[in-house]
């Protein structure tokens, strides 16, 4: 009895020194990742506003800046109220935020949006980029 007590105390030690490390990972993986999707969603809008007349230039950047998505948004979303898909909702994405709500009771959808909280940033210049796409083909 006292040797698998023993085990168990050594599992739960080696639990709380792997998964500082593995948030590390995620943060370094999600900062490295942010910076290329940041540069992505530039190349973009310039790529948008060479293709538009210069007329066209700010009534397309009004309507960008109305409809877009904000990196600090989804991330504060993810944090609090992920578990029940609230940054997936927020991000237009609502199958999965009701898959979300759906296992909600499981607490994997938490677990699962703590690590999108670190890739908050990435997933919404995806949803910015799509969004300026859509708003590029208005004019």
């Amino acid at each position: 009895m006292d040797n698998t007590g023993n085990i168990f105390g050594q599992l739960i030690l080696l639990a709380f020194c792997i998964a500082p490390l593995i948030c590390i990972a995620v943060m370094v993986y999600a900062i490295n990742r942010s910076s290329k999707e940041k540069e992505l969603l530039t190349l973009e809008m310039r790529t948008i506003l060479s293709s538009l007349l210069p007329v066209y230039h700010a009534p397309f950047m009004t309507y960008y800046v109305a409809q877009r998505k904000r990196p600090f948004v989804t991330a504060i979303l993810a944090l609090f109220l992920g578990g029940f898909g609230a940054h997936k909702f927020y991000l237009g994405e609502s199958g999965i935020g009701v898959l979300y709500l759906v296992f909600c009771w499981t607490g994997i959808p938490s677990i699962v949006a703590f690590f999108e909280t670190f890739m908050s940033v990435v997933s919404t210049n995806k949803v910015n980029r799509a969004i300026a796409n859509e708003v590029a083909d208005l004019f």
